[in-house]
């Protein structure tokens, strides 16, 4: 299995080198986070995935700090971070720096973070972001045909299912007039053609709430995009330095190609 590395084999950056390594295209915003410890935890993981800055609003406490230095690891010394005594206000300055907002909430109409399709801006000039989708344990329920009174109804049994010849509407390919091959459809592009430059022209401003309130309401208003993280269990709720994690890396993964 091989032996573990030792700190010094890492080839971790100095704070100077750090500073010069390309960043990915994105902000965390931190809306009033009330622990040192979470606080610190997203400058580790923020450094860890090369974002930009970090913005500390509201009662979120500053650096220099004990806690926070704890659970940074001196994370805390090697990225950009900028107080704000509203949240509002930074992230109406990132809006007019041409960030896209993404508040991480769960809303009317989040986006599961598994749905999400990179660019937003443009995604949304093409077509409505898509309404919020089932969760991961509604859709492990209708899945495995569970339902609340303890009665499974396989697709066989259910009255609403049909099959194709009894659904009338359904066209074969033939006959469906309006389907173009690719060679006929003048727009289509091969996946070489549709290179991922454009995910690079679009920056990020993540906003992550309160532990208890989440992110405030007005923020949420003002935000272009809500995303939302799927999860299975009974509490429907992620500790806030763990979101950061699973959102950062998903963005992290996608804009580095």
């Amino acid at each position: 299995m091989g032996r573990k590395l030792l700190n010094s084999e890492l080839g971790r950056p100095s704070v100077e080198e750090f500073r010069k390594v390309p960043r990915i295209p994105v902000v965390l915003v931190l809306d009033n986070i009330r622990s040192r410890f979470n606080i610190g935890a997203a400058f580790r993981t923020a450094d860890a995935f090369a974002a930009e800055k970090v913005y500390l609003c509201g009662i979120c406490a500053t650096p220099p700090s004990a806690e926070i230095h704890k659970s940074a690891l001196g994370a805390e010394l090697s990225m950009e971070w900028q107080h704000f005594d509203e949240t509002p206000d930074a992230v109406q300055e990132l809006k007019d720096q041409g960030y896209t907002i993404v508040s991480i909430e769960q809303t009317e109409d989040s986006v599961m973070l598994d749905r999400l399709q990179l660019p937003l801006q443009q995604r949304a000039q093409e077509q409505p972001l898509q309404q919020h989708a089932p969760s991961a344990s509604q859709s492990y329920v209708a899945a495995n045909n569970i339902t609340h009174d303890g009665v499974s109804l396989t697709p066989a049994e259910n009255s609403t299912a049909k099959t194709p010849v009894e659904d009338s509407t359904a066209k074969t390919p033939a006959e469906n007039s309006t389907a173009k091959t690719p060679a006929e459809n003048s727009t289509a592009k091969t996946p070489a053609e549709n290179s991922t430059a454009n995910l690079h022209k679009e920056k990020y401003a993540l906003v992550f709430g309160n532990e208890v309130a989440g992110v405030q309401q007005s923020v949420v208003d003002m935000s272009d995009a809500v995303i939302e993280i799927p999860q299975c269990g009974t509490k429907h709720s992620i500790n806030v330095s763990v979101s950061v994690g699973v959102v950062l890396w998903e963005f992290f993964q996608r804009l580095r190609r």
